[in-house]
């Protein structure tokens, strides 16, 4: 069982049935971040977060904490938008729908 279970649900490989427009008016998130890429990510977002907000205070903690944010929702979801730009995929496979 993978650790991001219950996120994993929501991206779908294929649209549910009901959903309306062809398939190519379609958008569907695929992801694009393997396993380690997405623990490493969870793990630097919430360190970001405690230090920026626990740690650092004041101004300069707050934009850290909010920097965090990238990592750790990017890590959740299992989609980064720039590697969606470059075409990179640390998925390790050419299907990620699994």
């Amino acid at each position: 069982m993978y650790p991001f279970g219950g996120v994993d649900r929501l991206l779908l490989r294929r649209p549910a049935k009901g959903w309306g427009g062809t398939p190519k008016q379609r958008r569907v998130v695929v992801k694009n971040e393997g396993m380690m890429d997405r623990a490493l990510r969870v793990v630097l977002g919430v360190a970001l977060l405690i230090v920026g907000f626990a740690v650092m205070g004041g101004t300069a903690g707050t934009i850290v904490g909010i920097v965090g944010l990238v990592p750790l929702l990017t890590g959740l979801v299992g989609w980064c938008p720039l590697y969606s730009v470059f075409g990179i995929r640390t998925t390790g496979t050419a299907d990620s729908s699994s």
